[in-house]
């Protein structure tokens, strides 16, 4: 068994293991895992280890099932085939070649089976297996390096989620089970790469140090430099290098599985005066093959201790410290800030924007005749009053074209405590069958309540007041004009409130060529239910009376048909609610304004959601209808199935909230433009980002058009 290692880089600059000038314990905190970080992550199918299995093996699964699992691996080494589900499983020698390269040209990937070593191709597989994304480019961790389209997001991935669950929770119906206890199941994590920032005042009065904890290996970076690394190879690594092995004792003790590296010095000559990167680079450990020796469960009570699976590759603790000439990146700045935020992430009301980012561009894209959204945040310390939006024309870069400031719709997110979106209020359940009246709603849009507020509601009336040391988004939908010209169009959004001078931040939406139908033609359908009775009872008047109807008016201008307005705990009124769950059921995408019902960031999320399912659906026809020709059908398809497989990324059984929290790059996949030739016309289908049907998440609608003439009949 090998001994542990730590590799520790001086190529640049000598290190030391002691802060410069005194004691790490004696300096000021300035960043933790608990910061914003930017995340780029790379899953994949687990791969156990060939050099455990070549020394271990046999010890560990006995003989028979050894030969077993040899035989099993060399009579699917390049059999690709669908599985139960009809998803396809690829071969062993696709899965390896994916993790070398993550992109869809892996599943062409042969091996030889009489020159192949079996066991450097065995995979622990789950029910489907993920998509591995492609490395990052080499210049990652460099300080220019543009992440904005990285997902920010504050702490480290599954940093919060336990070992393992009582029994209370994974025993009983599903009005109990995972409630308020975030479930992990299996691994699927080949590599992740997080992005921080920090700001230096006086490089030369700056005196840091370094503490990392993880699993797997880990190399860390300042200013693209490497200053550190552990339990991973010398030298340059390939995309697909693992971290080093677990000893076996690690799957029986807990305390062996995290490793830390640490502390380290700071070189003082890499930082700079002003914004500095902090990257951290985390490479997942191979498994032991004794985790081949028990079957996995499919049952999504199975938790991973209890099948000895464990995250084998993990950021989990990190903290720089230091003194003189430093600021804390863990504290809200002094003054206003105004940011541009991916609408993915719901934002939090403690939430800042990370210092040495700018402002950034609330960007949208979309296609003609449909309509699309940008969230940006206001943060500040002190009271502030009067809060005005001023939405610019947006105007066509390089051309004659316009975007009115009336096609542009301002809304107010409305605050409610984090603990009461979740569980109280069914986001995902609804079992509990509850929901607050009016007065409680207000009292909770007060932000009396301590913790954390979230927001989802969007209002049409600004804020009276946005307390000190918070933080508030606002919303943008843009409606694109049918006839609009294609390309991007720039402008911006004025902010401005009671003390505070006004700030501008850049808006751009990027028209693609392509015409969305009107709703009323659209092929998708989600049965987004309205309830007559949910909503008298929430306003407390009567069943068809002129108020009523007059109320209901505001439900049905928001529908295109989920539960739309189950409020008033009218869902299971008169019912025995079930003990176990159909699906995840959503009662409310709408909630109660003033004036009846308004929208929500989830479901501007599934009107967006449906309009892409429009696009895929003109694709699919054309391509089924015989319209293209060979060379543009077979690049459809390729753009098609590479979409797919981009929105499994995350492996089966892991809790659908965290699938939730990672959107990267999915407007460059709606933009990706794939070109052919037919009869001298060309013609252009764009990749997106989400496969037939799936409309839960935010994604954007791609373009297919015939050129010159008209589109192509759908």
């Amino acid at each position: 068994m090998r001994r542990p290692t730590l590799f520790v880089s001086f190529a640049l600059v000598g290190l030391t293991f002691s802060a410069r000038g005194g004691s790490a314990e004696a300096a000021s905190p300035i960043l933790d895992e608990s910061c914003s970080w930017r995340r780029y992550y790379r899953f994949a199918t687990d791969h156990v280890s060939p050099e455990a299995l070549k020394r271990d093996g046999v010890k560990a699964l006995g003989q028979a099932a050894f030969d077993r699992l040899k035989k099993e691996t060399e009579k699917g080494l390049n059999r690709s085939a669908p599985d139960s589900f009809a998803v396809l499983r690829p071969a062993a020698a696709v899965l390896s070649e994916a993790r070398k390269v993550g992109t869809g040209a892996a599943l062409g990937a042969k091996a030889d089976p009489a020159a192949a070593d079996w066991r450097d191709y065995v995979f622990q597989r789950m029910f489907f297996d993920p998509y591995t994304a492609p490395p990052p480019p080499e210049e990652w961790a460099a300080a220019d390096f543009d992440d904005a389209a990285w997902v920010l997001a504050r702490g480290t991935f599954q940093a919060d989620l336990p070992n393992d669950l009582p029994p209370e929770k994974t025993e009983g119906n599903m009005a109990k089970i995972h409630v308020g206890a975030l479930q992990f199941i299996g691994t699927g994590m080949l590599a992740a790469y997080y992005r921080t920032r920090f700001v230096v005042t006086d490089p030369a009065a700056a005196d840091l140090s370094l503490r990392v904890v993880y699993r797997g290996g880990v190399r860390v970076f300042l200013n693209g430099k490497e200053i550190a690394r552990g339990h991973l190879p010398r030298g340059k690594l390939a995309p697909d290098t693992p971290g080093e092995d677990y000893p076996l004792d690690a799957y029986q003790q807990e305390k062996l599985r995290d490793r830390a590296l640490g502390s380290v010095a700071v070189p003082q000559a890499l930082l700079r005066k002003g914004a500095n990167v902090l990257a951290v680079e985390v490479r997942a450990s191979d498994l032991h093959p004794i985790l081949l020796a028990k079957p996995q469960s499919r049952s999504w009570n199975a938790l991973h201790d209890r099948e000895r699976i464990w995250r084998h590759g993990h950021f989990s603790k990190i903290e720089l410290r230091g003194s003189g000439g430093v600021e804390s990146a863990a504290k809200r700045p002094a003054g206003v800030q105004v940011w541009a935020e991916d609408i993915h992430r719901r934002v939090e009301s403690t939430d800042f924007r990370p210092p040495g980012e700018g402002a950034g561009v609330a960007r949208v894209v979309g296609a003609k005749n449909g309509a699309y959204s940008a969230q940006i945040v206001l943060g500040t310390d002190k009271d502030l009053g009067g809060l005005e939006v001023t939405p610019s024309a947006l105007k066509l870069a390089g051309g004659a074209g316009e975007i009115s400031p009336d096609a542009i719709r301002v809304s107010f997110a409305v605050p409610i405590p984090a603990a009461e979106l979740s569980d109280k209020l069914g986001d995902e359940r609804g079992l509990g069958g509850a929901f607050p009246s009016a007065n409680e709603l207000a009292d909770l849009a007060a932000m009396g309540k301590p913790g954390p507020h979230v927001f989802d509601q969007l209002a049409s009336a600004a804020p009276r007041r946005i307390p000190a040391g918070t933080a508030r988004p606002v919303w943008l939908s843009v409606k694109i004009p049918a006839d609009a010209k294609a390309g991007v169009y720039k402008g911006s959004v004025t902010v401005a409130a009671q003390g505070l001078e006004a700030v501008r931040v850049p808006v751009e939406a990027e028209v693609i060529d392509w015409r969305l139908p009107d709703p009323k033609d659209f092929r998708t359908f989600v049965a987004c239910e309205e309830n007559p009775y949910a909503v008298a009872k929430q306003y407390g008047v009567p069943l068809w009376s002129k108020e009523h109807w007059r109320l209901l008016e505001a439900s049905f201008r928001e529908l295109g048909r989920v539960g739309a307005d189950e409020w008033a705990a009218a869902h299971y009124q008169g019912m025995q609610v079930p003990v176990w769950i159909v699906g995840m059921p959503v009662l409310f995408t709408l909630w109660p304004g003033r004036d009846g019902a308004e929208s929500s960031a989830r479901h501007e999320a599934l009107l967006e959601g449906i309009q892409e399912g429009e696009a895929r659906i003109a694709i699919e026809q054309a391509l089924d209808r015989g319209r293209l020709s060979a060379d543009v059908a077979r690049r459809g398809r390729a753009a098609l199935d590479e979409h797919f497989r981009q929105t499994s990324f995350f492996q089966n059984k892991l809790c659908i909230f965290e699938l939730e929290r990672y959107h990267h790059g999915w407007q460059a996949r709606s933009r990706r433009p794939l070109r052919g030739r037919r009869r001298g016309h060309t013609q252009q289908v764009t990749a997106f980002h989400s496969p037939p049907g799936y409309s839960s998440r935010r994604r954007t609608p791609a373009a297919l058009r015939d050129h010159p003439g008209p589109l192509i009949p759908l």
